[in-house]
C-alpha cells in the first residue's frame, strides 16, 4: 500500500516543471513586449522630434533668406544717405550729420519698399516680393498685404511687422515663424566737433574717423515666435 501512495505522489509532481516553464515564458514575454513598447515609443518621439527640427530648420532658414535681402535693399539707402549727408559735410555739425543720415537713410528705405521693391521682383504685391526672396519652398505671407514699412515714432527705427513664414516637409510636419523684422540707423561717426554730443554712446572713443560697418546688423528680427 506505501509503495502505491509514494507513486501517486510522483506521479502528481510530473506536470510541475512544465508549469514554471510556462510562467518564466510568460513572465520574459511580458517584460520583453515592454521593452519593445518602450523602444518602439522613444523611436517614435526620436523620429518626431528629428522631422520638427528639419522643419523648423528649413523655416528658419527661409527667414535668414528673407532678412538677407532686406539687407542688401538697406545698404543700397545706406549708400544713398551716406552720400547725401558728405556733400554737405564741412558746412554742418556731427549731430546734424548724424540726424541727415538717419533720415535719409529711412526715407530711402521706405521710397525702396513702396517704389523698388515690387519692380525688382516682378511681383504686385509685398508678400510676393518677400516670397520671391525665399528657395526653400517655405511659404511667406504679411499679416496685411497693404504697404507695411512702418517708421516708429522713436525715428532710430522701422519695422515690417507680422511676417509669417510656413514650411512643410515631405513627411508633412509644419513650423512656422511669427516674426517682426526690425531696421535701426547703421551706426557711423560723423567726426568730432565743437558742438557734438553722444549720439550713440558706443562711438564715443573714435574721433574724427568714419569706419565700416555690417550693414547686416542693421536688420534684425523682433517678437519672434516659433509655431
Amino acid at each position: 500500500m506505501r509503495t502505491e501512495i509514494v507513486k501517486f505522489n510522483k506521479l502528481n509532481n510530473k506536470g510541475a516543471s512544465l508549469i514554471t516553464v510556462i510562467i518564466a515564458i510568460m513572465f520574459i514575454s511580458i517584460l520583453a513586449t515592454t521593452f519593445l513598447f518602450i523602444a518602439g515609443a522613444n523611436f517614435s518621439v526620436k523620429a518626431n522630434d528629428k522631422h520638427n527640427k528639419e522643419s523648423f530648420y528649413e523655416t528658419e532658414t527661409a527667414a535668414e533668406e528673407i532678412k538677407a535681402e532686406l539687407a542688401l535693399e538697406c545698404a543700397k539707402a545706406a549708400e544713398k544717405a551716406y552720400m547725401e549727408v558728405i556733400i554737405k559735410y564741412n558746412v554742418t555739425t556731427a549731430n546734424k550729420r548724424y540726424e541727415t543720415y538717419r533720415d535719409a537713410f529711412f526715407n530711402e528705405c521706405k521710397r525702396i519698399w513702396e517704389n523698388d521693391l515690387l519692380t525688382d521682383y516682378g511681383v504686385s504685391t509685398y508678400t510676393d516680393a518677400l516670397q520671391a526672396m525665399v528657395d526653400t519652398g517655405a511659404t511667406v505671407t504679411i499679416g496685411d498685404d497693404a504697404f507695411y514699412f512702418d517708421i516708429a515714432t522713436d525715428p532710430n527705427h522701422a519695422y515690417i511687422r507680422d511676417i509669417l513664414i510656413s514650411f512643410t516637409n515631405a513627411d508633412g510636419y509644419t513650423s512656422e515663424i511669427l516674426t517682426d523684422i526690425v531696421f535701426t540707423t547703421p551706426k557711423m561717426n560723423w567726426g568730432i566737433d565743437a558742438s557734438y554730443t553722444v549720439v550713440d554712446p558706443s562711438l564715443e572713443d573714435k574721433v574724427d574717423e568714419r569706419f565700416d560697418y555690417d550693414i547686416s546688423d542693421c536688420v534684425n528680427y523682433a517678437n519672434w515666435i516659433k509655431q
